[in-house]
């Protein structure tokens, strides 16, 4: 028998060990699982920590796994104003100085719109980034993806099965490549993350500026899914355009496998970012 979604959230959850830092009027959330040199996580747009659920425990068998809920997302505070990457990156950069204390070096992945984010982390944070790895289909140059015309609006829809037939619809055309990855608990943190995002990526998206990855003096990687919609104008081009801005980048594409690659293909996942942790502690 299937276990409670919601259960299986709140186990990974409680054996978390929070830390919370200034944001806004309020705090930050970070959630830490396991041992070993730090490698942080940073969650998309409209997520949480739960972004990450299917992969926090495989990583944190050798690794301070730090999981973030960015401002304005999940359990964090908004972050004030005014809000772009440059004063969100602050926020989160002082806030992990603080929660890796005496450790100095860490490795990071951001997702989506925490690939965007992460290089602004780096910057901001005196801790020193050996690593970084972008979990997107779109890596370089302004987002030209614009899914609302296939998206269909679940605000203030009441009954629960038409609102969870609306979110597996927008789950197919943003985040997933195939229906059937659409199963209980996907669709338990994608909804209770939607309903905690409050920070809208539209008010401050103008901001974005890829090439900040240029100046960034670390190991970089990429991994996309094949099939995720967000690449301009496809995944291959989109990883062509990054090699051009940093030739010394590692690239991985996973086949069959769309936006949300590291849930819906965790296994694959887990074997390219082994590889790339392993090989940087070598």
């Amino acid at each position: 028998m299937m276990q409670d979604p919601a259960a299986v959230v709140a186990a990974l959850e409680a054996k978390a060990h929070r830390v919370e830092t200034p944001c806004g009027e309020g705090s930050m959330v970070w959630r830490i699982w396991g041992e070993g040199a730090p490698l942080v996580l940073l969650h998309g747009g409209s997520g949480s920590w739960k972004h990450w659920l299917r992969n926090i425990e495989h990583f944190a068998q050798t690794r301070r796994v730090i999981v973030a809920d960015m401002p304005g997302y999940g359990d964090s505070a908004d972050p004030g104003q005014p809000v772009s990457f440059a004063t969100l990156g602050a926020i989160m950069g002082s806030g992990l100085d603080q929660v890796l204390g005496a450790s100095r070096n860490y490795d990071i992945m951001g997702f989506s719109l925490g690939s965007f984010m992460a290089p602004w982390v780096i910057k901001a944070a005196k801790a020193n980034a050996g690593s970084l790895t972008l979990v997107h289909g779109h890596l370089v140059g302004v987002m030209q993806y614009s899914p609302q015309d296939r998206l269909k609006r679940w605000r203030g829809v009441e009954d629960r099965a038409e609102r969870d037939a609306i979110l597996r619809n927008n789950l197919g055309v943003l985040m997933l490549a195939h229906p059937e990855s659409a199963d209980e608990l996907t669709l338990q943190v994608y909804r209770s993350d939607l309903d905690q995002a409050r920070l809208r990526v539209p008010t401050f998206i103008d901001s974005l500026d890829t090439s900040i990855l240029k100046g960034l003096d670390l190991k970089l990687f990429a991994v996309s899914g094949d099939q995720d919609p967000t690449a301009t104008p496809n995944v291959a081009a989109q990883h062509a355009l990054l090699h051009g801005l940093r030739p010394d980048t590692q690239s991985h594409i996973i086949p069959g496998a769309g936006h949300w690659v590291m849930w819906e293909a965790a296994d694959a996942f887990h074997g390219i970012a082994d590889g790339i942790l392993q090989g940087l502690s070598t």
